[in-house]
């Protein structure tokens, strides 16, 4: 895929990007103060960077990043470097242009620099040189959004996630690659995915081929070691195909929450999808955010009752379960208090009140029933509401 703008600087910008720039701030807001917290000094690298605007003034990428910072609630003491690759000159001389103008003077110890490259190029030379020296990179998150599927070969995806505190966000074109699963592309197709195993994709269509192709992204990503976390965001165009995934993997199980919730704001049907279809003001027809009969809420019951039924476990394995092992968020009352109305949970010992479900509590689940009495008892309990009384 070429660059669909390419001879412009600028272009207008698109419904999907907006969303896509929604989880990347909403992210940014949550990550900056916690790994603030526990590192001297953060690194913010866009390897795709762009202009830093678009065509009617609406905000890139760099500059949500800088602003996200400097607007922070929280005051943020360690030092920010901030790393924008782009290999159009006339759209990195735009952007430099740009953030000198919009970011006048930063707070004492941070820094950006925009470097007119190819990522893959830059980062692999960063890397070396840091192997060189046996340092290490400080806590960076590494933003890739390019039009297409080259110059970010999973072998340097890899190196990155291998390093301390390191974690990616990719924009991968899955509608695209779908679609191109052409011989001639076979080399720039084995970077991308690390392998040759999506010529299985070949042989599937529609939906199939994008799934496909899709999961093995991500388990080629996970594949480095174990304990990386992944996690996508599907995006789709104004005829409700696929168009890209935003894909976020991380070590850090904070991180991977903290993703799945700005994902969740953005679509809180939990099935992490939006669509140009519906265009930015979707809605749903029912309020999905703490509903326990929302399909998302009744899903993570389910899950959660077929893994620990007829056990007990404390209520940060059964939270930490939901957001390593699920594509669900987690929240107490649409999960575990439906599982109580329902007789899922049995006993609940560490709290005071019928209902309430403090950090930590031990939790015992009654035996999983199957699938159908499992559904049937959710929905009963659903329609009547957890108790909030009675003995703990």
């Amino acid at each position: 895929m070429t660059d669909p703008h390419a001879g412009k600087v600028t272009w207008p910008i698109e419904d999907h990007t907006v969303a896509k720039h929604r989880l990347l701030e909403s992210y940014l807001g949550a990550w900056l103060p916690i790994l603030a917290s526990q590192s001297r000094g953060l690194n913010y690298l866009d390897g795709f960077a762009g202009p830093g605007e678009y065509s009617g003034g609406e905000a890139g990428s760099p500059v949500i990043a800088i602003q996200t910072a400097t607007q922070h609630k929280l005051k943020l003491t360690s030092e920010i470097y901030f790393l924008f690759i782009e290999n159009d000159p006339a759209r990195a001389t735009h952007l430099t242009e740009l953030l000198n103008k919009r970011f006048p003077r930063l707070p004492q110890g941070w820094t950006f620099h925009v470097e007119t490259a190819l990522f893959d190029r830059s980062v692999s030379s960063m890397l070396d040189e840091f192997d060189q020296r046996g340092a290490k990179l400080a806590p960076t998150l590494v933003f890739v959004d390019p039009f297409g599927f080259t110059e970010f070969p999973m072998a340097t995806l890899r190196r990155i996630l291998s390093s301390r505190s390191c974690e990616l966000f990719v924009t991968f074109m899955s509608g695209f690659v779908s679609r191109f699963l052409e011989p001639d592309r076979g080399p720039a197709l084995d970077a991308l995915f690390g392998c040759s195993d999506w010529t299985g994709a070949k042989a599937l269509s529609g939906r199939e081929r994008v799934d496909f192709l899709v999961r093995l992204y991500e388990r080629q990503l996970g594949a480095i070691q174990a304990r990386v976390f992944v996690r996508s965001f599907e995006i789709c165009d104004a005829n409700d195909r696929p168009l890209y995934h935003l894909i976020f993997a991380t070590k850090n199980l904070r991180g991977l929450e903290e993703m799945k919730e700005a994902m969740f704001r953005m679509d809180r049907t939990g099935a992490y999808r939006f669509s140009d279809y519906l265009g930015l003001g979707q809605k749903t027809l029912l309020d999905y955010s703490a509903n326990a009969r929302a399909p998302w809420a009744r899903g993570a019951a389910l899950r959660m009752w077929r893994a620990f039924g007829g056990r007990s476990v404390s209520e940060t394995v059964a939270h930490n379960w939901t957001i390593e092992s699920t594509t669900y968020i987690y929240r107490k009352r649409p999960i575990l208090g439906a599982l109580e109305a329902a007789g899922a949970i049995v006993e609940v010992r560490g709290r005071t009140k019928r209902g309430t479900f403090p950090d930590g509590c031990a939790i015992r689940f009654s035996p999983w029933p199957g699938d159908a009495d499992a559904g049937a008892a959710l929905e009963t309990g659903a329609k009547r509401g957890p108790s909030a009384s009675g003995p703990p």
